[in-house]
């Protein structure tokens, strides 16, 4: 002896005058907010929060769409071919009503969410690691001419201390060449800028010792 049942449930979790709640609408919407959560909670210290946060948002929006078109399309043509603007409101124009979406297809959510992934979030991530590394490139180009000139900055303050110190040592040297040669000046001998030429290294030199032609007076 068979049995059999009559599979005859009521598809409103909660129904009044005013509004009605459906399973299906329920663990649709749960669905969608766990996936959210669950995304955000596992991605967002690899992928920007805003980033990461439109294409949720957009995956989500073609969900909506493939699930609405494929079931007024694929379940209910006959009507939705004659009500075309009800496809996307949420009223029944004759008579008028407000009926919400009814009528969401997981089979279509699922195309859109393909649709999505393969043909437009594919392309966004492309070009996000594409401008990543365009950044990274950048920033290698900063940090190598930052570094070139800090070198470069070095080695002038090298030259420019080993250049003062053998300016140092000239002055020194040319100072006590020419003190030795007025000490062992021979008597009645007279010396000016001329005859110390060949001693005198720089300028300042001559300044300090302020020769002129004439023999200094003792």
């Amino acid at each position: 002896m068979m049995t059999s049942f009559l599979w005859d449930y009521s598809p409103y979790l909660v129904e009044t005058d005013f509004f009605s709640i459906r399973y299906y609408s329920l663990f649709f919407g749960l669905g969608i907010f766990f996936v959210w959560l669950r995304s955000v909670k596992e991605l967002s210290d690899t992928i920007e929060k805003e980033v990461l946060e439109n294409s949720l948002f957009n995956m989500i929006l073609f969900m909506l769409i493939g699930s609405r078109l494929f079931h007024c399309f694929l379940y209910e043509f006959d009507y939705y071919s004659r009500n075309l603007l009800e496809v996307l409101l949420p009223i029944r124009l004759y008579p008028i009503e407000i009926t919400g979406f009814q009528g969401l297809s997981s089979h279509g959510g699922f195309i859109g969410l393909v649709i999505y992934l393969f043909f437009i979030l594919k392309r966004k991530v492309s070009k996000i690691q594409l401008n990543k590394q365009k950044q990274r490139l950048e920033r290698s180009i900063e940090n190598d001419k930052n570094r070139i000139l800090a070198e470069f900055e070095s080695e002038k303050q090298k030259l420019n201390l080993q250049f003062e110190s053998v300016s140092k040592n000239s002055t020194v040297l040319s100072s006590n060449v020419i003190s030795s040669r007025l000490q062992s000046k021979p008597k009645g001998q007279q010396y000016n800028s001329t005859n110390l030429e060949p001693f005198i290294i720089s300028p300042s030199v001559k300044r300090l010792f302020q020769f002129d032609d004439e023999e200094p007076e003792n």
